[in-house]
């Protein structure tokens, strides 16, 4: 039997389907994107990568904070079908420069709050081809603002597959090396399908995105999915006290995600106790275990608070725990999400032996990523250099021991 890969042109589907809606808030106040607009834009920036000579399976590298510049290049991948290289800012120099040697990009693009550091940086490009600032240009730097000039549509978009990557997000696990977490369509995708049918995502629902563009949660928990849906997107530059409660009273949103210190520095702030939160239907807590008095303050103030959890390598949102069960379930984290399948194991074997619910024992990788296959996760150290042949490590399924990708790359 065939199996369905088609992989849509998400912005160019959503303008055409609800063209009018308002996609994207560019900060607090800013200026408001329709889905229409916004596909225009990254038609432009997608016209502009393939005049960089960027094509299907090329990298490109990403070295900013969170801005709309970079959220059109994250769109642009689905009609060039490029690789995002989603770079941490809060690593050194040193940690990255192995990282980039990693994926072997042919474009670098900079914002200016790291300018200092791609200076640093440049000695080590191998693979580089163009390097494009986002603002200023360096000498010899292309500027991203040339893409104004492309067109507005975008023709001969490539076929692409489920299992084409979209984007590689670095991530330490147990070893603390930095690990490439590939995410492709098929995981994107049904990341997506996944919480949009297990957390009750519409089109009538407004997300901030707060957390860092690098991260899997930037994109994954709540942008991509209202998109598919034909929400509202209000993207900010990071998480600011202030500008969160405005967004609470003013801004209409109905769905936050954030980690514990962010919501203990929401609780002590003065605006707290008069702060009105009726437009919230749920606020949800990743990255560590959320203390329970913090729990109790939300609850205490009407509104859905519950802990979730995601692992990179599974495309970030991976269970649900419905409203009703919260403070039964105060350190749970709920049920796998629609098409994901989770087990316990006996801590004691590596394979496992599944355990009855009230056992202990230790979680293993999913059995299944999003799209039902294994998400690989290229590792530096297991990189062959100057081929464009890596080495990866499934690190969401057991099926396999090892899984090799290779990127294709266009004739230069």
């Amino acid at each position: 039997m065939s199996q369905s890969t088609f992989v849509a042109d998400w912005l160019d589907k959503r303008a055409k389907l609800t063209p009018d809606r308002v996609a994207l808030v560019e900060g607090t106040g800013g200026p408001k994107i329709t889905f229409l607009e916004w596909n225009k834009r990254v038609n432009r920036t997608a016209n502009y990568l393939r005049s960089l000579g960027v094509g299907k399976g090329d990298v490109v590298a990403v070295y900013a904070s969170n801005r709309p510049e970079y959220l059109d290049l994250f769109w642009s991948a689905t009609k060039v079908g490029c690789i995002l290289q989603n770079l941490n800012w809060r690593l050194t120099v040193h940690e990255l420069r192995p990282i980039v040697a990693d994926a072997d990009p042919i474009v670098f693009i900079y914002g200016t709050d790291w300018k200092s550091q791609t200076d640093e940086l440049r000695p080590s490009f191998v693979t580089v081809e163009h390097v494009v600032a986002l603002d200023e240009p360096a000498s010899g730097d292309s500027s991203f603002g040339e893409r104004d000039s492309f067109p507005e549509t975008f023709d001969d978009r490539p076929d692409l597959d489920m299992d084409d990557p979209w984007g590689i997000y670095y991530t330490g696990g147990t070893t603390g090396l930095p690990k490439g977490a590939i995410m492709t369509h098929g995981n994107i995708t049904w990341n997506s399908v996944n919480t949009i049918t297990s957390w009750g995502i519409t089109g009538d629902h407004v997300a901030p995105l707060q957390l860092p563009f690098f991260h899997i949660g930037g994109p994954n928990i709540f942008m991509v999915p209202l998109v598919h849906t034909g929400g509202t997107t209000i993207l900010c530059k990071g998480f600011d006290v202030d500008e969160t409660f405005d967004m609470i009273e003013d801004a209409g949103i109905t769905h936050y995600v954030a980690v514990p210190t962010m919501y203990q520095m929401l609780q002590a702030s003065p605006r707290w106790e008069t702060a009105d939160f009726t437009k919230l239907e749920l606020v949800i807590s990743g990255g560590a275990a959320c203390p329970l008095p913090i729990m109790q303050k939300f609850w205490d103030r009407g509104v859905d608070f519950k802990m979730g959890y995601g692992l990179t390598e599974a495309s970030g949102n991976n269970f649900w725990l419905p409203k009703e069960r919260v403070r039964e379930k105060t350190t749970s984290v709920g049920f796998p999400i629609f098409h994901i399948d989770m087990k316990i194991v006996n801590s004691s074997s590596r394979a496992g032996t599944s355990l009855p619910a009230t056992g202990a024992g230790r979680r293993p990788p999913p059995r299944r990523s999003a799209t039902g296959g294994c998400t690989p996760a290229i590792s530096p150290s297991r990189t062959t250099r100057g081929s464009s042949r890596s080495r990866v490590a499934p690190r969401t399924c057991s099926s396999r021991a090892v899984r090799t990708y290779t990127r294709p790359r266009s004739n230069r």
